[in-house]
Order: structure tokens, then sequence, then C-alpha cells
């Protein structure tokens, strides 16, 4: 390209076949629109992957370049072009002849990874079948020149170096050595450096194994026996001094070399290689160079070790004339004979499109070629021809290479429609073509075969490879079509269109095609060979049994036998139809209205001598069965009951004579067999209804029809009928024993649920009855709305249907068991009288304020002045121990969800009394559920099924051993009540009814089938989730048995729970448990518990252990006070009251009280407590065998309660009245004064007592006298006696809090701030937070002597006055900044109510929650925004 196109970049293009892209490229690239391009010109050659774009203006190229992602628009889409400056990876090349091998070096190691990746992919690399690989780091160099150096000096050198040699290997031949190193990183500094050794400058470069030779690089070494030498000067100068001498002679050791020195250059001289004959021909400009070229080729050293030869081409009197295919050989002839030189022959080459012209002297070739040639308006090129080359020579205008021209062919037309058809063949034959640069095309009559493009990219493509192109595509096209086979068949035409279709169906999804010429009478399958071989057997089968059978369908008869249907069907059962068909496979059978046999005649008159045999061997028997079967089957398709049979194995039929049904078989037994299984197989059964309203309602006639819709099928047909038996109405199900059954059940569960029943669920208390009927309205539901309760004398009597009753019940059972009653004793004089004037007010104004009902006893069972109160709360109420429960009294269809069933291998549940009595209860489909699966069991086998009538939903079959002595039937035992109880709890199941195992006909001893199911109850309790209860049942006259598992259930510590007036009691081993309602500070028992929070002190005097302390009682009247930590965790709550229990033990008191832990501020649930309490004292009896702990105390405070007694206990002390008569009458009453007072007090409901002023001191008594300060017994000694003011002695005596502060002198009232973090500190901000969220600036104690003092004698007074300790309450009260001192200084006062607001009248107010005094109308913020409380 010129200079005015100085400025280049390359264009990587994303496909190459595109006609005339260079025009389509140079347009693009010229466009200011669409690349940003300026003027430009292209070099691409045809079919290229890259071109080469020079612009004029340099601004031009910047911007192409800047987009370097490029579009170009073509006829039918868009080619992608990428631009980038031209170069590469710089790298150096070093050819290595000798091995067929270059190495490729280049400056980092990314490039040379990038380059190894893309040879392997490169088109080039495969088709010459080249490999690539990194060279290996090497341990070797190879030092040249070392004629005169040995190899101990070598080793020297390079050791002094600092290298670690490993190895010198002298080469004496080439006068070198290999030097090994140890480490690679030796080699890379040997060879950066000039090496002098013995003053003699030697060469060193890196030798590799793998190449077996050293690498030079640049540095080639020079050739001996080299006729000429390169001379490099440093300055220009003494190269000229030099050159002036031209000529010079250098002394050798013996005598002198002439050597002529010279400018570099040579004779000028053209090489032309020609690769097909391995052979090259050099021309010079004159005779002379040539001779001198021979000459010195027969004596060069490198010819003569690559043993060449050189000759002098011959003078040719031929020359080649190309592109002439429209001119003629006469034309030809005539255009150079009239150029004066003259011609011997013309010679064409159609294929080469070129000509040789012959001429009589050599002369003219030299002339010819010399010249421009135009011949027939066209410009046609000459080059001189050799006959000892068989081509021509052309120099530097070496012939531009052309496609072949493309051609057709006809081939076979099925094989040409099958590679139509199948896309898979023909993209193998097009493969196998484009190796050879070949395009096909499937025409509709032939195939047509086009040169690729790629052809010509080929290196070194030859002319000769273009002229045997053709030839070598059609043995490639040969060599392609030789992979499929035609098979061609030809099948009878009468059965043409079947034939087509049956092959087609046997070659359906194989690799090959079926191709129809009905005409040609054939079918040919084309595939590939292996598919079409594998598949010629099968077709040359089929093909053969297509004209068997046409044969067969000419020539076959048809015979006809009248039977009936019923009497084919046992013949087909019998065999025949088999026997037939195994020994005429081609007969046709069949019936209908009559046996039609199709075939051969001789086929046809053995078979029907084959079906007569057959008729005289089949027997017939009327069919006897009940009116009810009977009527059943009156419209019952025989065929169903010959399937009934059949289906069983019974080879047998029935057929309908009139009314009669009869049964046919061969033989006397399958009849008998064929008429016990039809009676077994048809069942009726019925249920007499004792409740006929049941059978009137929309449900029942909803059952009836679903149960008959749901049966409509031949093989479960049954039918439902209602009659009149003795005054009841009798429901009859009758038909198939598999839908009878469960149909059966289902209307007898269902009887069972809807039939009008009467429950009574009785009450221990009339005022209980009160309650609940005062409350029944919070039991609503569809179920109440179908009950009718009413109440009786202490009962709750229901009617309705069995399962609303059964429901309704429970919830009533359950609202009666949370209900809490309390007898209350009030000694009280005309206490009755008064309260029965106004009862129903009273209990008015006590139900509405504490939710309670109150009454008074009968006299007969309390006395004359006792008030009962009875009260019911609608909160949280005891509820008994929720744990494994045993028990041995109850029925056999308690109402448990689970029952568990003994039964022997066989599984017959009417051998055992047990299994017996439950089938009776649960109807005979359980039966049926247990064998279903299976006809026997196993030993420890546990079978499950459904309940059926049981009101259990689950039965448990236990599959049990008799007893061996041996311990087999123990392990069993053992492992079957781990199973059911482990299933049980699997399902959610919460309860599970077992018999007393193996302690009947299969020889138990009964001690040891107790103890084994109670162990493992009591194991599995510790586990338990869901299952609660666990029942025995022991048949109760079997009174041995009841008493060894009450005996086992004693030894198993825990006795029966018993319930009197509001106590519950059990003993655990020697430990009675008792659990009451009431005030825990009333118990008089050794300890009581108080739970307390985790901040409590350790005191002097306490008994310190890990979260509990023990106190003294102060004026309770037990012995001891153990505070524990507060817990709401059931498991922590246990821990807790074990570890009281141990410590209790441990100080030998036998007493103790708990209130319900943790049921309080805790929020624990009441059962899981209970449960948690229980579990304790187990725990702690268990680990102990004698102990002094003999009543555990559970007392269940009712605040209810409690305030309604109070208000009966203060309402009754204010209407009593006290006289006294200060006289002396008792020395004066007689006997029937005496009886006067006592009549009074029984009239008048009073009581009269005489006191005296007499005194109990030391044992004796004295008679007071105050005044004088003196006391006389009844011998008149006198003691001299002083007043005690108790309370003024008790309120000097009150102490101050010890963690006060000293309060300063001369002041009343002390203000300590309290440091954070403290417990103190803690739990005020506790009790502040809990409601209230707003940030404590600070805390402050408030310490006054005379207040504090105040307090605690109020605080006796009120505990003497209520009885209890239980009257401290923490409240908060917000108040202005303002009054905050005076408060402090002087407490609360009247006077101040209603500064901030009142609500109940005039007074101090105070809150619960401090939320509440925290609002702006109690404690009303400062100047600063802060509050006070």
């Amino acid at each position: 390209m010129d200079d005015t196109y100085p400025y280049e970049l390359l264009a990587e293009l994303g496909e190459s076949d595109v006609p005339r892209l260079r025009n389509k490229l140079l347009k693009h690239f010229q466009s200011k629109k669409r690349a940003d391009g300026g003027e430009c010109r292209i070099q691409y050659e045809d079919g290229g992957r890259t071109a080469t774009l020079h612009f004029r203006r340099k601004e031009d190229m910047a911007r192409v370049l800047a987009k370097e992602s490029h579009e170009v628009v073509l006829e039918k889409g868009l080619l992608k072009v990428t631009v980038r400056l031209p170069g590469g990876p710089e790298f150096s090349l070093e050819i290595l002849s000798d091995i067929c091998s270059a190495v490729v070096t280049f400056s980092s190691g990314k490039e040379n990874n990038e380059f190894i990746t893309s040879c392997q992919t490169n088109r080039m690399f495969l088709k010459k079948n080249l490999s690539v690989r990194p060279l290996e780091a090497t341990t070797k160099v190879k030092v040249e020149d070392v004629s005169n150096i040995n190899t101990d000096f070598l080793l020297l050198y390079f050791e002094n170096e600092g290298w670690e040699v490993e190895q010198v290997t002298p080469d004496e031949e080439e006068q070198s050595a290999i030097i090994s190193f140890k480490m690679p990183a030796a080699v890379q500094e040997t060879i950066k450096k000039k090496h002098i050794i013995n003053k003699k400058h030697v060469n060193v470069f890196p030798f590799y194994d793998s190449l077996k030779m050293a690498l030079y690089g640049k540095d080639q070494p020079n050739e001996d026996g080299g006729r000429t030498a390169t001379l490099h000067f440093r300055r220009k100068e003494d190269r000229a001094r030099v050159l002036a001498k031209e000529s010079h002679e250098v002394v050798l050791e013996k005598g002198l070399l002439k050597v002529t020195a010279r400018l570099p250059g040579g004779p000028e001289f053209s090489l032309e290689i020609l690769s097909d004959m391995c052979s090259a021909v050099v021309t010079f400009s004159s005779g002379k160079e040539n001779n001198e070229f021979i000459t010195s080729c027969q004596t060069n050293r490198i010819f003569l070790k690559k043993n060449l030869s050189v000759r002098p081409l011959e003078a040719t009197t031929k020359v080649k004339v190309e592109d002439v295919s429209n001119i003629n050989t006469d034309f030809l002839l005539l255009y150079f004979e009239n150029e004066g030189w003259e011609v011997e022959q013309v010679t064409p080459d159609e294929e080469e499109q070129s000509a040789i012209i012959s001429f009589k002297m050599p002369a003219a070739v030299q002339e010819i070629i010399k010249k421009k040639h135009i011949i027939n308006k066209k410009h046609v090129n000459v080059f001189p021809f050799y006959d000892s080359l068989e081509m021509a020579l052309y120099g530097k205008d070496q012939p531009t290479l052309k496609l072949p021209a493309p051609f057709s062919e006809t081939i076979d037309p099925t094989m040409l429609m099958y590679l139509h058809k199948k896309q898979e063949a023909a993209e193998t034959v097009c493969s196998d073509l484009s190796a050879r640069f070949c395009k096909v095309d499937l025409l509709p009559s032939s195939v047509s075969f086009s040169p690729l493009p790629t052809l010509l990219q080929q290196k070194d493509i030859k002319a000769k490879d273009i002229k045997e192109w053709k030839h070598s595509v059609e043995q490639a096209f040969k060599q392609a079509l030789s992979k499929f086979k035609t098979l061609r068949l030809q099948p009878p035409l009468s059965a043409w269109e079947a034939s087509e279709v049956q092959i087609g169906e046997m070659v359906l999804n194989k690799a090959v095609e079926v191709i129809p010429d009905k005409a040609g009478g054939a079918l040919s399958v084309i595939g590939f060979v292996e598919e079409v071989t594998r598949l010629e057997p099968a077709l040359n089968e089929l093909l053969s049994g297509i004209e068997k059978r046409v044969i067969r369908e000419n020539t076959n008869t048809e015979h006809k036998f009248e039977i009936s249907k019923v009497m084919y069907q046992l013949l087909c059962q019998d065999g025949l139809a088999d026997q037939l068909k195994s020994k005429y496979p081609e007969m046709k059978i069949a019936f209908q209205d009559k046996m039609t046999i199709n075939g051969l005649p001789n086929e046809i008159y053995d078979a029907a001598n084959m079906v007569i045999q057959k008729l005289f061997t089949v027997k017939k028997q009327t069919l006897v069965l009940d009116n009810t079967l009977s009527q059943f089957l009156k419209d019952e398709d025989e065929g169903n009951l010959t399937n009934v049979l059949t289906s069983n194995g019974i080879h047998a039929a029935v057929e309908r004579v009139g009314t009669a049904l009869n049964i046919l078989a061969v033989s006397d037994i399958i009849l008998k067999n064929a008429e016990d299984q039809l009676k077994q197989v048809l069942i009726s059964q019925c249920i007499d209804v004792d409740d006929c309203n049941i059978l009137k309602t929309v449900q029942w006639q909803n059952l009836i029809k679903s149960l008959e819709e749901s049966t409509n099928t031949a093989s479960k047909k049954i039918v439902i009928t209602t009659t009149k038996a003795h005054q009841l109405e009798r429901v009859t199900v009758v038909g198939y024993k598999d839908s009878v059954i469960p149909i059966f059940t289902e209307i007898q569960e269902h009887l069972h649920k809807y039939s009008k029943v009467n429950e009574t669920l009785p009450v221990q208390h009339d005022v209980i009855l009160r309650y609940i009927e005062a409350h029944s309205n919070s039991l609503s539901g569809e179920v109440m709305d179908n009950v009718d309760i009413s109440y009786g004398k202490e009962s709750v009597i229901f009617r309705g249907p069995r399962e609303d009753v059964e429901k309704c019940k429970h919830k009533f059972d359950t609202l009666i068991s949370s209900v809490c009653f309390k007898e209350h004793k009030l000694a009280k004089s005309g206490a009755k009288e008064f309260f029965q004037l106004n009862e129903a007010m009273y209990g008015s104004i006590l139900m509405k304020d504490t939710g309670c009902i109150v009454q008074l006893v009968d006299e007969s069972a309390i006395g004359q002045n006792d008030v009962a109160p009875k009260f019911g709360n609608q909160g949280s109420s005891y509820s008994q121990h929720r744990g494994l429960d045993q028990q041995t009294t109850k029925p056999l269809g308690t109402n448990t969800q689970a029952v568990v069933n003994v039964v022997g291998k066989d599984l017959d549940m009417e051998k055992g009394a047990v299994s017996k009595a439950i089938l009776g209860a649960a109807g005979p489909y359980l039966q049926v559920l247990l064998t279903e699966n299976g006809k026997t069991g196993n030993f420890g086998d546990v079978i499950i099924t459904k309940g059926c009538s049981l009101k259990s939903n689950v039965v448990f079959h236990a599959v049990v051993p008799p007893w061996d002595n041996q311990g087999y039937a123990h392990k069993i035992m053992t492992g079957i009540v781990q199973d059911c109880l482990n299933e049980a709890e699997r399902r959610g199941l919460t309860s599970i009814t077992f018999p007393a195992i193996g302690t009947g006909n299969l020889g138990f001893p009964k001690d040891i089938a107790a103890s084994v199911m109670i162990e493992e109850f009591l194991k599995f309790k510790k586990q338990s989730m869901s299952l609660k209860t666990v029942i025995i049942v022991v048949y109760p006259k079997d009174r041995e048995t009841v008493q060894v598992f009450k005996d086992e259930l004693k030894k198993r510590l825990i006795s029966k729970v018993t319930t009197t007036s509001g106590k519950h009691e059990m003993t655990i081993r020697h430990v009675k448990v008792e659990v009451v309602l009431g005030d825990i500070t009333k118990e008089t028992t050794d300890v009581i518990v108080n739970s307390s929070n985790a901040s409590f002190n350790l005191k002097s005097g306490a008994q310190p252990n890990t979260g509990m302390i023990m106190t003294v009682p102060g004026n309770l009247k037990c012995q001891r006070i153990l505070h524990l930590v507060g817990h709401s965790d059931p498991q922590e709550i246990q821990q807790a009251m074990h570890d009281a229990l141990v410590l209790v033990e441990q100080n030998a008191y036998t007493s103790i009280s708990f209130p319900a832990l943790g049921t309080g501020q805790g929020n624990a649930q009441a059962d899981q407590v209970a449960d948690a309490m229980l579990d304790a004292v187990v725990d702690m009896v268990a680990q102990s065998a004698q102990s002094c702990l003999k009543v555990v105390r559970i007392i269940i405070f009712q605040p209810a309660m409690m305030k309604a007694i109070m208000w009966i206990t203060d309402l009754i002390n204010k209407e009593q009245r006290k006289q006294t008569i200060k006289k002396k009458p008792s020395l004066d009453l007689s006997k029937a004064n005496i009886q006067d007072i006592n009549d009074i007090q029984k009239t008048m409901n009073v009581i009269v007592k005489i006191e005296d002023d007499n005194a109990d001191i030391q044992g004796h008594t004295y008679k007071v006298n105050l005044q004088n300060g003196s006391a006389m017994d009844n011998r008149d000694n006198i003691l001299q006696i002083r007043r005690y003011d108790k309370q003024k002695d008790d309120v000097d005596a009150v102490q101050l809090p010890s963690n006060w502060e000293p309060i300063p002198s001369g002041s009343q009232c002390h203000v300590v701030p309290i440091q954070q973090q403290t417990p103190e500190y803690n739990e005020v901000l506790q009790l502040f937070s809990s409601t209230c969220k707003k940030t404590v600036i600070k805390i402050e104690r408030i310490q006054s002597a005379s207040m504090w003092k105040g307090l605690q004698i109020k605080k006796q007074d009120m505990e003497s006055r209520n009885g209890h300790q239980n009257n401290e309450k923490r409240l908060f009260h917000g108040a202005c900044h303002t009054t905050i001192k005076t408060i402090n200084e002087y407490g609360f006062n009247r006077s101040y109510a209603g500064k901030n607001a009142t609500c109940f009248g005039k007074g101090c107010y105070f809150a619960a929650n401090a939320s509440y005094s925290a609002i702006d109308t109690y404690s009303k913020p400062d100047a600063q925004g802060q509050k006070y409380m």
C-alpha cells in the first residue's frame, strides 16, 4: 500500500463465506455515519478471516479504533467486525529442521499460555496434525569451543561462579561439553553472562534433553567448511579501510589463505520451489553464475550432508498458455504462427483450461515469454514448460488457483428418498464430504457437489489437488453411501397395506426408514448397515408370517356350537380355549350367542371332538339359600356369581334356570367347594332398633342412600331393608360379605351414635349443682343444643343422641371438677338465724363481689351455728395428678382411645376370653380387618386395626406366646408392652387399656405378668409426652389376679387418691400427700414454704442453701419458714421442691406445707405444676428408705373464698354484742339458776360465761388486785406484781432496718440516694419498669424513725386482727414536686385529698402500677420536665 494511506488497522471478521465482502467492508469503514470512519483502502483475500485497513488521515483511524466493535450490514443479518492495531506479542522463533520442530519464545508466561491454548483449537494445527507443548525447565547448558579445556577445569570454573554442578559430559567430536546443574535457576543466570575460560571466550547455550540439542536463538553457530564469513565492524572507517584492500592473505599454520572482502550481496537470482516433486529451480542472470553455483554445490558441506543433487535445466521448446477456455486449438496455432514462430503441436488441457504449445526452436520460447499476449481480445499468460519437470515455471507470476467446477450424480431413487427423509443420514454424508471441501445438495432426482471456498485457503494447495478434487469427492461419496444398506421386501399385494403398517411398527423409533414402492411391489428398509442387518431376520420372519396368514385367510372355515354363555365360560375355565390355542395358535375362538371356531378344516374337526368330550364331563347342582339371600339373588346376574368363584380359584359357573340357580362344574369336589364359597361370600346381618324415630330422620335416609350408591358395582352389591320384628324395627343388610360387614358396622355405629339415651351425672353437693346451673350458659355449641339438660337431687340429667350426650356429659364433668368448695364453721351465737333472715341478699352480694355461692349447711351435718360458704371460681383450679393412672376395676368397654387385644398366631379372636369379648363388642368386621393383611402372625407382632363399634378408636392385637419357663415368653411380653406404649405415643393417643396379658390360658405366672406390665408403665411414664392414662382391666371375679395387681401397685409406691370435703389425699410409700384449699399462713405443719424472688438476703439465724433460706416463723404457727426462689418452669419447680424436701428431711422435720408453686405471678399451668410437685415427692421418697417426713401438704389459695369468708365473719362480728356483769354471782347460783341460764342460751342464741380475775402464775392460780399490785393464791400466799405496758415497750423495742444509714441528730427525715446496680436499686427499678417504660433519673430512700415504728405497730395490729401476715403491698403515689418534701417530713395526710384528683371520695390514692401514677395528672412535671413518684 502506498505512503498516502499510512495509518494501518487490522480487522478480524466473524465469518468469511460472504459474497463481495471486500466492497461491503470498504463501504462501511468509509462511512462517517456507520463507522465514524473516512477515506481508506482495504487489503482482503476471499475466504480470509482478517482484513487490513489503510487510512489517509490519523484522526479517521483513531475514531474507528475507538469503537473497536463494528457491525457490517449484509443482505441477511449483520457481520460483527473487531478492529485493533496490527502486531502481536513479542516472540522469537527458532526452526529445528533436524527434528521437524520449532521453538517459540515469548516475553511473558501469559503470552506463552495463550499461544498454547490457541494452537490446540487452530484449524491449521488440527489439519496438519501438529502438536504444541511447553518446553521443560532445563538444568543443563552446552559450552562450545572447549577443545583445549579439560572437564576438571570446566567443573572448577562453574563451581567457582557459585553454581552447584552435578556432572560435566564432554563431546570431543563437536569440541563442546554439557554441564548439568542441580537447580534450573543456575541455567538462567549462566546464559546471561559472558564467559572467558582459560583466556578464551566461550559461548554457553541452554541444552534440552527432550530436544536432544541446545537452543541458540539468534546466535546460530557457523557451519564448518563454509566458503564465506561475515565481518561486523564497530566503526565505519575500519570497515572502509578493510574494503579498500579487497584482497587479503591470512597466515595459516601451513601456508596462506586468500580472502576477498566485499560488500554483502551476491549474484541476482530467482528461486522457485517445486513442492510437488521436492525440488527447486534457481535462475541466475548469467551463465557464469549458473555454472559457479553448480560447481559450488557439488562440494558444499550441507549439500553433501543432506545428499542433495544439482543439475542444469534443459533448454525447452514448449510453453504453457493459461486461461484459454473459450479459445480453440486452431486459433492458438494460427496466433503463434502469425507471430512468426514455427509451431509443431498444440496440446489442450480442458480441465485446467490451458494448452501446451510446442515450437521447433528453443529461441522461440525465450522470445514468447518476454512478450504480452492478447488472444481473442483477452490477455493470456504464457510460461515455459519443461518435460523433465512435467510442469511450467511461473517465477514470480505464480498462477491463481481457481475452484473446480461443481458436478452432479444420479443415485438409487430409494436411497435418495431416504436421505431426503432422514436428516441424520444426510448430515453423515455431508459431514464426510465436507472433509473433502465439498458442499452436498440433495436435489429431487440427483445429488449436487460444489467445492467450498476453503479449499483454496489450504496451506500448500496445488493445481494437482484442484485437478483431483472431483475424483476424490466421487470416491468419498461412494464410501459414505457404503455406510447404508437397503433391504428390499416383497409382501403379497393383497396384504400390502397391512404389511406396510406392521413393518412400520416394527422399525418405529429405529434409525431406519421404510420406502414404499407399490408399483415395483417392494418395501425398502434403508438405514445404517448395522441397524438394517440387525433387523433383517425379524423383518423376514414378519414377512413370512404375513404370507402364511394370507394363505390361511383364503382357506379358513367356521363352525358354531349350540351352548350357553355360562357353559362356554366353564369350558374356558377348564382349559378348553387354552388347549385349542396351544395346539392351533392361528385358530380363532369366540362367543356371541353361540360358541364360534374359525380355522382350517382339519383344525375344526379336531376342536369339535374336544368340545363334545368336555360337555359330557360337566356336572350340575341346585344352590339352596335362605329367603333373604334368595330374594337378593332373584335379579342378580349369574355372571357375577361365576366371577366370585373364579376369582377364588374355583373352576365352576352359575346358571339360572327359571327362578333357580344351578352350579356347574366338572367334578363333585369342585361343586361342593363352589357351594361352600357362595354361602361364605353371600351373607345377611340384621339389627333390632329400639328408637324407631331414628329411622325417620334425614341423617338415616341420607346414610342408606350413600351406602347403596357406594355399592352399586357387581362385586359390592348389597340390599338394605327395614321390617317389623317383635314390636321392633329390624334393619337387614344382605349381599356380598366384603360389603355387608363394613356397611353393617357403619349402620350399627350410626344407630349407636344417634339413638336417644338418658344419662345421669352425680354431683357431690347441692351447692355445686346450684353453681353449675347458674354458669351452664358458658357451655354452648351444637352439641348442647341437641341435648335436654335437667337438674335433680345432687345430679344432672341428660337426654339426647348418645354421642352428643357423652360429649355434653364430659363438658359438665370438666366444669364440675373445676368448681371448688369449702365448709367454714363460725362458732358465733345466733349466727345462723341472723344469716338465715337475709340469706338471699347476702348471697347476691357475695356472688356479685366474689363469684361465690353461699348457703347454710344442714344442721344435722354441721351444727346449729355454722355458716358454710360455697363458692366457684372461673379462673385456675386444682386438678388431680395427671400421669400414668393404673386401675383394676374398670370394665372392658372403658372409654380409652386404644385397647390391647391378645390373640394367637392364627389370629382367631373366637379362641380367647378377652378377644372374644372384644369381638362381640366391636362386631365381626374387626376379625376381617385383623386378617386382611395375612392369615397368620408371628409371636411378638402387634397388628393395629380400627375399633369398629368399640368406644376405642384403635385396637392393638398382640400375638402372645404361651409361658415357657425359659425366658423367651417373658422377653416377648416385655417387647409387646413396650411396642404398644410406643405406638400409642407415636400416634398422639392420650389413653390406652391393657388386659392382664398372659394370665389366662397362656399360663403366665400372675405376679410376673403384673410386674412386667407395671414396671414398663412406670419406665414409660418418664418419657411420655402425650400418653397420660394406662388402664389395666382384670376380670372382677378373678380375685387372685386382682389382688396380685393391687399388691404390685402398692409395692410401686402410690396408693389410690381419696377425696373428702375440699381435700385430696394419696400415700406415696410412707409419706401422705394432701392437697387442700386454704390459707397457708394458717398451717400448723413444722415448715411452711414461702415463694420469694431471687434477691432475698441470707440473714443471721438462717440456714443457707442454694436458692433457699430457712428463717424463724415470727407469728405463724409453724416452726420454720422455708423461703424458695419462685419458678415458672415445671422442671425447675420440681427440682426446687425436691431440694426443699431433702432439706426438711435433713433437719428431721415431719411435715411441710407448700403453696401451688409458680401458679401465681409465674403463670405456670396448674396441671403441669401438679405433675412436677408430685414427681418431686416420688423422687425424694424413692431415694430414702427411712424418712422423718410423714406429711406433705399442698395449699391451694383461693382469694375469692377467703374474701367471702372474711366478709361473712366481719358481718357476723359486727352484729355480735358483749355485756359484762361485774358482780360475784357464781357463789350464789343454784342448780335451777344454772339450768335457766342454759335454757336462755338455747332459746335466745346467746352465750353466757362466768369470768373471774384469776391469773396463772408459775403453775399456781392467783387472784389479782391491780390497784395495790398484789396477787393471792388459795393458800393466802401473796405476790407483789407490777403492770407492764406491753404496747409502749414494744414501740421502744422496734429495730430500724440494718441497711439504713445513720439519721443526723435533730433530723426527723433523712433522704439517701440509692446506688445503681445494688439489689435495693434493682428491686425498685424492676417494680417500676414492669408497667412504666420511662427513664429513671434516680431512686432515693426516705428514712424516718418515727414513721417506721408507727408502721411496725400498725402492721402487728393488722396481723393480729386479720389472723395472717399477708397485709403488705408495694404501691406507687405520684405527686407534684412542691409536695414531695412535706410528704417526706410528715407522711401522707388526708388533708391533701383532691389536690390532683379524686374518684371514690377524699383520701390519699395509691396505684398498683407505676404507669398509672406516672400520668401528668398525678406526677406533675417541674420546670425541667422531671417528675416525682
